[in-house]
């Protein structure tokens, strides 16, 4: 067995919401909404949900590819009951064969 393939079966553990990840929404654009384990990073400087105006929340949240397979621009994500979307400078991270790292910016009310 390669590393890889050893971290490919191992992907079950990480998205377990009993470990590390926690279930969010995920609506692909002009799909329906579906849960999806994502690990969700919150130690952004600008997480505090006062923050307006040219600056907003951000969050980073690591997910399965599998989970996101055809991720783009106007696909929202729902964490802690407040809208997501793709942050425009960011967007994708990082991505392998297994996951993608996604840089997200609260929607505003």
């Amino acid at each position: 067995m390669t590393l890889k393939t050893q971290m490919a079966a191992d992907m079950p553990v990480f998205f377990n919401d009993d470990e590390f990840s926690e279930k969010i929404g995920y609506t692909a654009a002009g799909e329906s909404a579906v849960e999806i384990d994502a690990i969700v990073d919150r130690s952004g400087s600008q997480l505090e949900e006062y923050v307006r105006g040219p600056v907003t929340a951000i969050i980073t949240i690591t997910v399965q590819k599998t989970d996101v397979p055809n991720k783009a621009y106007g696909d929202t994500f729902t964490i802690d009951d407040n809208e997501w979307n793709f942050e425009p400078t960011s967007g994708v991270i990082y991505e392998d064969d297994n996951t993608v790292q996604i840089s997200l910016e609260r929607d505003m009310p």
